[in-house]
């Protein structure tokens, strides 16, 4: 089997799979991309509890594919699918959560920059 066969196969979860142990891979990427979400919407996912979590996560990954490697990119798009999620129209902060979670993430996660020296900061106008 090819890579890009090997990486369709592993994408398309409702297919049949193409040799009968394949369903493993399947099985460890879900897990890698429902995982790599609870690590990075903890508040989110300790408001709705781990089913419950890992249903709407899963649900997820399975509209949207990494489009990196890394999977410290994944989940960027998660705040916006959680306020369309249905099953958590009870919820409607639910998305407001996890986009708080998102900024963090990605301030957490920025590449360090130099501090504003004192003097700039103090000349800095509150709006």
């Amino acid at each position: 089997m090819r890579e890009e066969q090997f990486s369709a196969a592993i994408g398309n979860w409702s297919a049949e799979p193409p040799h009968p142990r394949f369903g493993i891979y399947r099985n460890n990427v879900a897990s890698a991309l429902i995982n790599a979400l609870r690590v990075r919407y903890p508040v989110t996912a300790q408001l709705v509890g781990k089913d419950f979590f890992a249903a709407m996560a899963g649900a997820y990954a399975d509209k949207e594919r990494p489009s990196s490697a890394v999977l410290i990119d994944y989940g960027n798009s998660f705040p916006v699918f959680i306020r369309a999620f249905a099953p958590a129209a009870s919820l409607p902060y639910l998305g407001d959560v996890a986009a708080l979670e998102s900024l963090w993430w990605h301030a957490y996660h920025a590449a360090d920059s130099s501090p504003l020296p004192p003097g700039e900061f103090a000349a800095v106008v509150p709006t």
